[in-house]
């Protein structure tokens, strides 16, 4: 037979093209073959190879394999033989689940799963391979670009989990795994420990503060006659005495403190202390590292395989001042503040030597993420840090070793800062480590450099939580946050904030932004979220005056209250909030803060004085007076407060003086007005200094009224200014902002310069200067955060009292229209305004007091209106009822409408501070024109253009008086002729008539109107449009009757015959009425008499005056008196003939 032989030299698999049109040395498919290499005559022939072969018989079928990673470099096993592993990645079928399973090739037995996957956290798909796996100092990384990339340690696994310790090969491995049991334990990116440091301590079962005192005091409870101390608890009632301190009996030492029992009641000495009960002992810590540091603390977690989580959110400082503790020298014996000694002390020195830090321990407690947290989290170490606002750095204080017996069930850990020194300073690259640079999906991984490089990937989504909404009547109530921001006293039972930092309180005078950022459990953040209505998401917080007086102040800070859960979906209804099924999704929060206003100094100075120079003052030795226009306020500047308020010397100066100008302006805080005991807290407005120079430059030079000429002038300035003999800088400012100088001299003696001239007491005040505005938009986290979860679900449960949360008008919606032709005090919406609470339930309105907060018109700022009342305004129906009125008159322009966003506060009447605000959007819609003409007109049969009717009225149809003429355009709808008879109603009859569309006067269209139509009526009807494109925007029509008829040619004097001229021009005869009808042979239009035209005495034209002579004038003519017509046979024969009565005696009968 004959051979058929093929070589495939190219070794090419093709699978492109047509077996026929195959090249030579290609082929369309093969499996398990080699083509051969050799010198002769079989080079390029296949040939079969090999195929595998299961070197096991225990094989199960545990699912389709999507990915697997073969070491290529040899490993030893617990026998310490060389092994190549492999990895078989396994998508699990109905008997089991999804794992990674190990096998050491050349072993006998099936491979062996690694993972503990109960709950199939591991979440493989088929149809995302794993073709991204390295291998890296025995972690095992991968990713499928499904879910979060992955690791495990792989001698972790076998060592905690399959490993028996004999030598039989057959007995290494146990059949199941248990220790990646969870997706925290797998995830490359670890869990982030999302809440601060908490500065408390629990002392026999209660919080207390976890900042303890450098310096306290506290009687003894007991006689005490050994080294135990019973203490009387009400004299330290917040628990200060703490190991390490010194005891003291005044000024006597007694010994140092060794131990303090958990109920903070009984103290141990190192020596025995004999000292009756009732002794007030003084307990002093020596180690004041902390005296002038403002400190922050945090922390963060060290994991199994050596990964550091990153930084939590830091504590505020840990300040307490010392001022406060009045177990010091000097110091207010309540603690109360500064005595008046401190004050003047403070003037003088513009320091305060008592604003020192009288910290000694700070005590924390920090929440574990599970009781367990080695187990659940592979948390390994724990590391303090401390942060001191003058240093850029963070340093590590402490490393500690965690273990799940760490931390109680209450998954609180404890840690104490008794003053030591950090022990390494962080790298710089943590400083900035704010996430973990790992996306959340990624499809290819790569080890290059000895860094792990993810490819195709997708960085966190950074889904904005979205909530669609639409009720019942089609209003879209869609939300992501529904938050607002108020001042609230620092008294939270839950934060415990006024605990943990007694004495902070929030900065006035500032404006901050509160926004909400997420995080997913390892720490990939959100961008800032703010409120829909993003100024509910802004506060001003205003300075407080002395006519606050409360009773108790914790101090004050900035609150959110949540009106809505976070949703769980986003726009797209993509699931974002962590579950089991989305590890990625948002699982915690944290409340950020923006305030631009930055650096700033507190100026403490002597008192300034006011109300000076005056007209009683002197200022030259000739007897001249100041006015009391030149009254100012000055502020003395001496020690630091020359750098705090500088002067701009790159100005000039003022007649080569010492005084320049200043663009310095500063907050009164605190001052000595002269005529109170205590010190006044100022909430006035920012003050601008106008000057600073020297005293006597600025013409403050005392005069002596006991001398004269010369000798009156002093050479230093005013006594009452604080170190007058040095002629101090002072600080000019408008007057009225400090103590005021009265001047003692009567009008009998102006010369008496008293007080100016007398040594007043320094006294006290405190200025800040005007912040420092940063461009760099910057939010700050805060202390609250916590888990979503959590969050919604107190959301969702509820205050113990209803919040009010939102308004509606009482069908349920937000929106209103409001016709133009509504008059003022007109009500807005369906009946009246109701309220709803955090839960979606109506409020009785009994308790609650609305009121209009703003108006703005078509989205443009700023506001129209935010006095409440010059447009809208709240009016009381009864029965509980408060509705929303016009104060004002509208008008609807063009085609569109112009809408009113009316922001309505709703307050409970009793508790002002729960109260909410809410927009109306109020649209003008059009209202219907209006037309009124005459009912009936005459219009001369033969007048071609005259007007015939206007308007009576024509309105827009809008109740403002100012506008209601606008935009309006007058035409005829039709016309219809002799309605009672013929009825005809055409264009033609229509177009005989025209209309000004401005005006809406009617004319004839340049008609000629027959004689043979006199008497027929013509009704118009007339309509108006206001152009607005809506549906009424065309008014009710409206139609006047014209009669066609004669021209009234007017009230004359007449004669029958000629003779009666003169007569009738003396008036011994009565006026007529005279009309013109023009005969059809006359074409002219004109309306002046004309030659033949027909004349009669009435409208209908029905009288004729066949003869006579009619006056038309009666002056004039060729003698002035007049002229007249002549008529004949009913009609004009001559026209303006001579009266001549000049020779005739009007007296004569």
């Amino acid at each position: 037979m004959p051979e058929l032989k093929n070589t495939f030299l190219e070794g090419k698999m093709n699978k492109d093209l047509d077996a026929r049109l195959l090249k030579n040395g290609e082929y369309v498919n093969a499996e398990n073959i080699h083509i051969t290499k050799s010198e002769g005559s079989d080079v390029g022939t296949v040939q079969n190879i090999l195929g595998n072969k299961l070197p096991y018989t225990t094989a199960v079928d545990r699912g389709t394999v999507i990915g697997y990673f073969a070491d290529s470099e040899k490993s030893k096993n617990i026998l310490n033989e060389d092994i190549f592993r492999i990895f078989y990645f396994v998508k699990g079928n109905s008997n089991h689940v999804d794992n990674i399973y190990y096998y050491e090739a050349g072993a006998t037995t099936a491979p062996i799963p690694l993972i503990k996957n109960n709950n199939n956290f591991l979440n493989f798909n088929s149809d995302f391979l794993i073709i991204g796996v390295n291998l890296i100092d025995n972690l095992l990384f991968w990713t499928d670009g499904l879910n979060q990339p992955r690791k495990i340690n792989i001698e972790t696994a076998l060592d905690n989990t399959h490993r028996t310790g004999t030598s039989a090969r057959t007995n290494w491995y146990k059949p199941v795994a248990n220790y990646y049991d969870n997706e925290d334990k797998i995830s490359v990116v670890k869990y982030y420990p999302y809440t601060p440091p908490k500065v408390l301590r629990q002392v026999g079962g209660t919080d207390h503060g976890g900042m303890q005192l450098l310096k306290t005091k506290a009687d003894l409870g007991a006689l005490a006659n050994s080294k135990s101390l019973s203490i009387n608890a009400s004299t330290d009632t917040n628990h200060e005495i703490h190991v390490g301190q010194e005891i003291y009996d005044g000024t006597t030492f007694l010994g140092k403190v060794e131990a303090v029992s958990a109920d903070g009641l009984t103290v141990t000495s190192d020596t025995v202390i004999n000292k009756n009960s009732g002794t007030t002992l003084t307990f002093l810590n020596q180690n004041d590292k902390l005296d002038e540091k403002f400190v922050r603390f945090a922390y963060r977690f060290k994991y199994k395989d050596g990964e550091y989580s990153l930084i939590s959110p830091f504590t505020q400082h840990c300040f307490i001042p010392k001022t406060y503790n009045s177990t010091y020298t000097d110091h207010d014996s309540q603690g109360r503040g500064l005595t008046a000694a401190q004050e003047t002390e403070a003037a003088e020195s513009t320091e305060l030597a008592s604003f020192t830090n009288d910290v000694s321990h700070v005590n924390l407690q920090i929440d574990f993420p599970s009781a367990s947290p080695t187990t659940d989290f592979e948390i390994d170490k724990i590391e303090i840090l401390i942060k001191e606002s003058n240093r850029p750095d963070i340093r590590s204080l402490a490393q500690l070793n965690i273990t799940d017996s760490s931390v109680g069930n209450n998954k609180i850990y404890e840690y104490t800062y008794k003053g030591s020194l950090p022990y390494k300073t962080l790298p710089e690259q943590q400083l900035t480590r704010v996430y973990d640079n790992v996306p959340v999906k990624a499809k290819a991984q790569e080890i290059i450099g000895n860094r792990l490089v993810y490819g195709n990937y997708q960085e966190n989504p950074y889904n904005k939580p979205f909530q669609k909404i639409i009720d019942n009547s089609g209003n879209d109530l869609s939300y992501s946050f529904d938050y607002q921001i108020s001042l609230s006293d620092k008294n939270d039972p839950n934060q415990k904030f006024h605990i943990q930092y007694p004495y902070h309180t929030i900065k006035t005078r500032r404006t901050y932004q509160v926004g909400v950022v997420l995080a997913d459990k390892y720490g990939r953040q959100s961008p800032v979220f703010l409120s829909d209505d993003v100024e509910k998401s802004i506060i001003k917080v205003k300075a407080k005056s002395s006519n606050e007086s409360p009773t108790v102040f914790n101090g004050e800070l900035l609150e959110i209250t949540f009106n809505k859960q976070i949703p769980s979906s986003d726009i797209d209804g993509n699931s974002v909030l962590h579950s089991s099924t989305n590890p990625t999704g948002w699982y915690s929060y944290k409340i950020v803060v923006k305030q631009n206003e930055q650096d700033y100094y507190n100026v403490y100075a002597p008192s300034a004085k006011d109300g000076i120079p005056n007209a009683r003052v002197q200022h030259s030795h000739s007897g001249l007076y100041y006015t009391d226009a030149d009254k100012r306020t000055w502020l003395v500047l001496h020690g630091d407060n020359i750098n705090k308020v500088p002067r701009d010397t790159t100005q000039q100066a003022e007649d080569g003086s010492s005084i320049f100008p200043s663009d310095v302006s500063l907050f009164p805080k605190v001052f000595d007005d002269g005529d109170t005991a205590t010190d006044i807290m100022s909430d006035a407005p920012l003050v601008a200094v106008t000057s600073i120079g020297k005293a006597m430059d600025h013409g403050l030079q005392l005069f002596d009224e006991q001398q004269s000429g010369a000798d009156e002038e002093k050479d230093h300035t005013y006594l009452i200014f604080h170190n007058w003999k040095k002629n101090p800088l002072l600080a000019e400012m408008p007057d009225g902002f400090g103590q005021t100088i009265t001047m003692s001299n009567p009008s009998s003696n102006p010369a008496d310069q008293s007080p100016l001239d007398i040594i007043s007491p320094i006294g006290f005040s405190v200025w800040e200067t005007k912040p420092v505005e940063s461009a760099l938009d910057l939010y700050y986290e805060t202390l609250t955060c916590g888990l979503i979860s959590e969050l919604n679900s107190q959301i969702s449960s509820g205050a113990s009292t209803a919040q009010i949360t939102s308004i509606k008008f009482s069908d349920n919606s937000v929106t209103a229209n409001l016709p133009e032709g509504q008059a003022a005090n007109t009500v807005v919406g369906s009946t009246h305004f109701q309220s709803f609470d955090q839960d979606g339930n109506q409020i009785a309105n009994s308790g609650i007091t609305y009121s209009v907060i703003s108006v703005i018109k078509n989205n443009t700022t700023p506001p129209l209106d935010t006095t409440g009342n010059l447009y809208f305004g709240i009016q009381d129906a009864g029965n509980n009822q408060q509705q929303l009125k016009t104060t004002s008159t509208f008008a609807y322009f063009g085609t569109s409408s112009d809408t009113y966003k009316v922001r309505i506060k709703a307050a409970e009447t009793s508790n002002a501070s729960n109260n909410t605000e809410q927009d109306f959007l109020i649209s003008i819609t059009n209202s219907q024109p209006t037309v009124v003409i005459p009912a009936t007109a005459n219009h001369a049969h033969f007048n071609s253009s005259g007007i015939i009717f206007s308007p009576t009225s024509a309105v827009n149809g809008s109740a403002d008086t100012t506008q209601n003429v606008a935009n309006i355009t007058h035409s005829i709808k039709e016309v219809t002729y002799d309605p009672s008879g013929a009825n005809e109603t055409t264009n033609t009859h229509k177009n005989k008539f025209t209309i000004n569309s401005s005006t809406g006067a009617v004319s004839a269209n340049n008609h000629v109107f027959p004689a043979s139509e006199v008497g027929k009526i013509y009704r118009v009807t007339v309509e108006i449009n206001d152009n607005s494109g809506q549906g009424n925007a065309v008014s009710s029509p409206d139609s006047c009757d014209v009669t066609i008829g004669g021209w009234f040619w007017g009230n004359f004097r007449f004669s029958t015959g000629f003779n009666g001229i003169c007569p009738a021009y003396c008036g011994n005869t009565s006026p007529q009425t005279f009309y013109i009808k023009r005969p059809s042979s006359n074409s002219s239009t004109s309306l002046t008499p004309q030659f033949g035209d027909l004349i009669f005495t009435n409208a209908a034209l029905t009288t004729s005056f066949n003869a006579g002579y009619i006056l038309t004038q009666l002056v004039g003519g060729s003698d002035g008196t007049g002229l007249n017509v002549i008529v004949s046979s009913g009609a004009i024969q001559q026209l303006n003939n001579d009266n001549l009565c000049s020779n005739f005696d009007c007296s004569s009968p």
